[in-house]
């Protein structure tokens, strides 16, 4: 039965067994493709790949041991949030009769040489067009870091010369008169800081908040002219999105120069209100643009879900829909622009 399956998953994730799950894993979304559709397929494609990156970067040695054993406490809930998003896709359903999956070690040495066994279309579609990064690269540049007396975080501008993050990063006027606005703090493709600008906020032209949106709306302080080259982002509604759809998040973790989060990346629930996913973020995410697959803004990250005592991590990081935050007049009026 499915509930043997996903009891020795859970099991085995906990002890830390990686390699069993993503074969078992393997296993059972062949069994069930017709049942949970292609997309979780592919991000099981995805998990395996991070896995696998894990195990190169040990063996290099590139990063400190405690910066990888993060990585592999995220890939950890990331393989709990699929088992668990699994499970429900196949409650009800009869588990179809499996055969013995072809390994590694039952392909002949001789084979793996021969001309015609180069590559291969493991699973479902990985593939992406080189517009979709280039699709990104434009969406980042209007997301920028803020810089507050109490905190740094992150915000993206929307209509004509507006800012937008979290209430619980800018909460007042006071606040928010004092705050900055980083833009293009990022590096170049060799690692060197490119020239950032600096714009303050002008709450007296323009300050909109809801503590429980979680929601600030602030004017740039800057002309029309010095903000073109920042451009706007376009907000979507995300009505169409199912679970397990790619989620993607442009932040500044940690303050730090400006990153994109893309592998692994999962809505796992949502409700009229939020988004749940497993997309990863860190102190300073907060107030970033979270985009669908084709780079639609659909909702304003808020930070971590919901703390498990079980697992001994957070099981997932939410967001607030921007269809939520719209339909309070004033927020609506503001992002008509967008």
């Amino acid at each position: 039965m499915w509930e043997e399956d996903f009891k020795e998953l859970r099991a085995w994730v906990s002890s830390g067994d990686i390699e069993p799950v993503l074969l078992k894993l393997q296993n059972l979304t062949d069994a069930a493709e017709i049942t949970i559709g292609t997309e979780l397929v592919d991000i099981l494609t995805l998990l395996s790949a991070r896995h696998y990156h894990l195990l190169l970067e040990r063996i290099k040695s590139g990063q400190s041991p405690g910066a990888i054993q993060r990585q592999v406490n995220i890939l950890f809930s990331d393989l709990l949030n699929y088992i668990s998003i699994l499970e429900r896709r196949t409650r009800g359903t009869v588990p179809p009769a499996r055969g013995p999956r072809l390994s590694m070690k039952d392909v002949p040495s001789n084979r793996l040489r021969d001309p015609q066994f180069r590559e291969a279309l493991i699973r479902g579609s990985a593939f992406r067009s080189v517009s979709w990064f280039e699709n990104a690269i434009r969406a980042s540049i209007a997301v920028c870091k803020i810089q507050s007396a109490r905190s740094v975080a992150t915000g993206f501008i929307v209509g004509d010369g507006l800012l937008i993050t979290n209430n619980h990063v800018l909460s007042t006027i006071q606040l928010a008169s004092t705050a900055t606005a980083i833009f293009n703090y990022q590096q170049d493709q060799l690692g060197h800081p490119l020239p950032s600008t600096v714009f303050g906020l002008d709450p007296a032209k323009l300050f909109l908040t809801d503590e429980d949106l979680d929601c600030t709306i602030v004017a740039i302080k800057a002309s029309s002219g010095e903000l073109t080259r920042w451009g706007r982002l376009a907000i979507g509604i995300g009505s169409d999105l199912l679970i397990g759809s790619a989620i993607s998040i442009i932040q500044h973790p940690d303050g730090g120069y400006k990153q994109v989060a893309l592998l692994g990346n999962m809505l796992l629930d949502d409700d009229r209100r939020r988004l749940l996913y497993g997309t990863s973020t860190m102190p300073g995410s907060s107030g970033a643009p979270v985009f669908d697959e084709n780079w639609n803004v659909v909702a304003l990250h808020q930070g971590a879900g919901v703390w498990s005592k079980q697992e001994g991590w957070y099981t997932h990081n939410q967001g607030i829909r921007f269809s939520a935050i719209s339909q309070k007049a004033e927020f609506a009026a503001a992002l008509q622009a967008a």
